[in-house]
Order: structure tokens, then C-alpha cells, then sequence
């Protein structure tokens, strides 16, 4: 009995351990083991066959060929050599009868050329400006202007005008002086310099020298600043209006007024009592 027993034990183990073949192989799998098979089969062998099988419509004689091919209703007709060549000449010949009658470059550059020496010539004869410079290719045409307005910056004239003294100064746009002067440059002493009269004589004098350096052509435009409030500010005004600045009125285009103004600051000065 225990031999019966050992024997049965070791037949169980031995059907454990082998597992059973999976009913169901997957297609890959199967591709794989298909192919192994196929490569080891005798049918598909390395060596190349002597005599390969022939595909389908193929033969090796020209009558065989001609049986091969499918019969069709239609026929086309081929041109032959003789028919290829001629066609042939006779595009050459258009090609180059169409070269012949095209004109050369130089015939039409020159006869643009000659138009445009019209076209300017007959614009200078009524006095306007030349057409083209010239519509040749090879030529160098004139920079054309740009439409972009051209601004130019003006002279100052700074009149500063206090209660003792009146001081003139013209500059260029650059704000470097050309004239500075005060009442006292023209002869005017102590108190007197800080009069009306004084302030009078001196922008006549100043209208004068610029009209003598020949300044007036320089200044294309002008902006008068004021600063201070003495009796100079309006004696400057009324010579400019006057005769004394007929010359370089016109040219002012801004007046400004650049007095110092306090807010806060330090104390003022106690008024002077009488």
C-alpha cells in the first residue's frame, strides 16, 4: 500500500508540474511559428530554381508576345520618323522667323530715349520742369525729394527787462548768442538806464545791426521771449511794431514769455515807504 501511495503522489506532482498546452494561440504567435516552420520546410529552399515559373502574359518569342497581347477595336495610328522630322523643322523655322522679327534692346531703349528728350525738351520750352532725366535702363535716375515737411528751428530774441536795466539778446536756433547788449552798452548811465527811453533806442539799435551784418536773410524765423516786467518789456514792443523792426517782423512767428514766477519761496523784500 505505501509503495501504491508513493507511486500516486509522484504521478500528482508530475501533472503539476507539466502545464497544458493554451487551446487558443494568438495570431502573432501563430504568424511566427508559421514562419519558423516555412523556413525550415523543404519547399522554400535557398538555392535559385533552374527553371522559375513564368508570370502570366509573358513569353519568349515575338509570336508569343504578339498572342499575348489583348485585342482592342481601337487602333492608333503612330506618326512616323519622316513625319516627327518634318514637324520638327518647321518649329525651328517659326522660332527663328519670331527672333528676326523681334526688335533689339538697344532700338527700344533708344527710341524711349528719344522720347523722353521730347517730352523734357517741350517742358522747357513752356517753362516747367524737365519730364524724365531718362528712361534708358542703364541710366542713374534723380533722387527723388522727400514729401516730409523740412523744419526749421528759429532765433530767439530775449528781451530782459527789469527795473534798473533792459538786456537784448539774439541767438541762433543752437542757442549760441550773436548780439547781447543792455542800455548801458549804448550810453546810458546810472538811473537812466533803467528808463523808458533808454529800452527804445536799444532795440532800434539791435533791429539795425542785424539789418547791417546782413543777419535778416539768416533769420528765417524768429521767437521773441519776454522776461520781467519793467518799462522796458513795452518800449521792445513798440519798436518792433514800429519802423524800427519793420525788417525782421514778419519773420516772428512765437512770442513767449519767460518770466520767473514764485509760489512760496522766500520771503519778499518789505516795500520801500516814502
Amino acid at each position: 500500500m505505501s509503495k501504491e501511495l508513493l507511486n500516486r503522489s509522484f504521478s500528482a506532482r508530475l501533472c503539476l508540474r507539466v502545464r497544458p498546452s493554451p487551446p487558443n494561440i494568438r495570431p502573432k504567435t501563430r504568424r511566427k511559428i508559421i514562419a519558423r516552420t516555412s523556413l525550415n520546410s523543404s519547399e522554400y529552399s535557398t538555392t535559385t530554381p533552374t527553371n522559375p515559373p513564368k508570370p502570366l502574359g509573358w513569353s519568349s518569342s515575338p509570336s508569343e508576345k504578339k498572342s499575348s497581347k489583348p485585342k482592342s477595336d481601337i487602333s492608333i495610328a503612330l506618326p512616323s520618323t519622316s513625319e516627327k522630322s518634318s514637324a520638327t523643322q518647321v518649329l525651328l523655322g517659326d522660332l527663328l522667323s519670331s527672333k528676326e522679327s523681334t526688335p533689339p534692346r538697344s532700338t527700344t531703349s533708344s527710341t524711349l530715349g528719344s522720347l523722353s528728350g521730347s517730352l523734357s525738351s517741350r517742358m522747357a520750352s513752356r517753362g516747367g520742369p524737365p519730364a524724365f532725366a531718362s528712361l534708358n535702363r542703364t541710366s542713374s535716375f534723380a533722387p527723388v525729394a522727400s514729401l516730409t515737411p523740412v523744419i526749421i528751428p528759429p532765433h530767439h530774441l530775449h528781451i530782459y527787462s527789469h527795473k534798473h536795466n533792459t538786456h537784448l539778446t539774439l541767438t541762433t536756433p543752437k542757442r549760441q548768442p550773436l548780439i547781447s547788449v543792455s542800455t548801458g552798452n549804448i550810453g546810458f548811465r546810472k538811473s537812466k538806464r533803467g528808463e523808458y527811453d533808454a529800452a527804445y533806442q536799444l532795440a532800434g539799435w539791435v533791429f539795425r545791426t542785424i539789418q547791417d551784418r546782413g543777419l535778416v536773410a539768416e533769420i528765417q524765423k524768429l521767437e521773441v521771449v519776454f522776461r520781467g516786467f519793467g518799462k522796458g518789456r513795452d518800449a521792445v514792443v513798440k519798436a518792433l511794431t514800429g519802423v524800427e523792426g519793420r525788417s525782421i517782423r514778419g519773420r516772428v512767428i512765437r512770442v513767449t514769455d519767460a518770466s520767473r514766477l514764485k509760489f512760496g519761496g522766500c520771503r519778499s523784500r518789505a516795500p520801500r515807504r516814502l
